[in-house]
C-alpha cells in the first residue's frame, strides 16, 4: 500500500513539473504573456547602428532639447550599469531606462563614468551623434513578471512574435 501512495505522489509531482504554472510560463521559461502591471518595464529595442557602448540621453518630442541624461556615478564602474543586454537578431534589452526620445552622444559609457560631474545639457546636445537611433521599441510588460528574461525574450524574437505579444512603441 505504501508503494502505491509513493507512486501516486511521484506521478503527481512530475505531472505538475511538465505543465505550465499558473502565470502561463513554461518550466523552461521561454514562453510568457506580457503582464502590463505597475513595475519596471521590459523594453526591447533595435537601433540603426551599434550604439551599445555610447551614452544614452533623452530628447524632447521635437528632438531639439535634452530632457534627461545620466550622472556619471549612475553608470557604475566602466559604465557597466547602463549596458543593454544583447538578444537575438540584433535586439537589445534595456537596463538603463530609455524611451522613444532616445539619442546617443559621442562618448563611451566608460569615459563618461569616469567624469567627476555630468556634462551640461548644452555640451550633451553638441555631442549627439544620432537624434533618432531607434528602428523598433517594444514594451514587453512588467520586468518582474519574467522568470528568465533572456531566454524568454529570445524565444519570442526567434518566433517572430515580439510585435504581436508586446506593445510596439515604435
Amino acid at each position: 500500500m505504501r508503494g502505491i501512495a509513493y507512486l501516486l505522489v511521484i506521478t503527481s509531482l512530475s505531472m505538475c513539473k511538465m505543465g505550465k504554472n499558473t502565470e502561463g510560463k513554461s518550466e523552461k521559461g521561454s514562453e510568457f504573456s506580457p503582464q502590463f502591471t505597475p513595475g519596471p518595464p521590459t523594453l526591447v529595442y533595435k537601433t540603426k547602428d551599434d550604439y551599445r557602448h555610447l551614452v544614452p540621453v533623452v530628447l524632447n518630442e521635437t528632438r531639439d532639447s535634452v530632457l534627461a541624461y545620466p550622472h556619471p556615478a549612475d553608470l557604475g564602474p566602466n559604465g557597466s550599469a547602463a549596458l543593454p543586454t544583447e538578444l537575438s537578431k540584433g535586439y537589445l534589452l534595456d537596463n538603463r531606462g530609455i524611451n522613444i526620445g532616445l539619442a546617443y552622444i559621442d562618448m563611451t559609457l566608460d569615459d563618461y563614468a569616469k567624469l567627476k560631474e555630468p556634462l551640461s545639457p548644452e555640451t550633451i546636445k553638441e555631442l549627439i551623434v544620432d537624434t533618432d537611433p531607434l528602428l523598433e521599441l517594444c514594451n514587453c510588460g512588467n520586468r518582474n513578471a519574467l522568470e528568465d528574461p533572456i531566454p524568454q525574450l529570445n524565444a519570442l524574437i526567434e518566433s517572430g512574435g515580439l510585435r504581436q505579444k508586446c506593445l510596439p512603441i515604435k
